[in-house]
């Protein structure tokens, strides 16, 4: 096979543009010249998401159309999505049973309710920081390229 390469006037190797359909995206390991290789115009795109495959017969919408977004990268859990789950406290040894409960102590914060045990209502100090949490799974960051026009 004989390899032959195209040279411009000045003697300059020229690398024949490759034609693809709009919409197209393409990967690469490093930043490209998009314009030097493929006709048309390119932008990054996907930045900082995942692609996921269509699936038209989802029982879920955003799953079924070409271009949705959705997730986030960080997120924090709200009150619902905490597993149910309840406490138990030893004082002056009796055990107490508490559960979560709406209600605030002097400083605002959550707290626990008495569910059984002496005494009425027994407020514990709340634990935690409410800082969000990753969902990123591990990834390799690449460059996306999609063809636009």
């Amino acid at each position: 096979m004989k390899i032959i390469e195209l040279k411009n006037k000045l003697g300059e190797i020229i690398i024949p543009k490759k034609w693809e359909p709009i919409g197209k995206i393409l990967t690469f390991d490093r930043e490209m010249e998009m314009s030097k290789y493929y006709y048309g115009t390119w932008e990054l795109t996907l930045k900082e998401r995942s692609p996921i495959g269509i699936n038209p017969n989802s029982a879920e919408d955003r799953f079924k159309a070409a271009g949705n977004q959705f997730g986030e990268k960080e997120h924090t859990l709200t009150i619902e999505e905490i597993p149910d789950h309840f406490h138990n406290i030893t004082v002056d040894g009796t055990q107490l049973f508490i559960a979560w409960s709406n209600i605030y102590n002097e400083s605002g914060t959550m707290g626990y309710k008495l569910v059984s045990g002496s005494g009425s209502t027994f407020i514990a100090e709340s634990k935690g920081g409410s800082q969000a949490h990753n969902n990123i799974h591990p990834v390799e960051v690449v460059y996306f390229y999609k063809r636009v026009a």
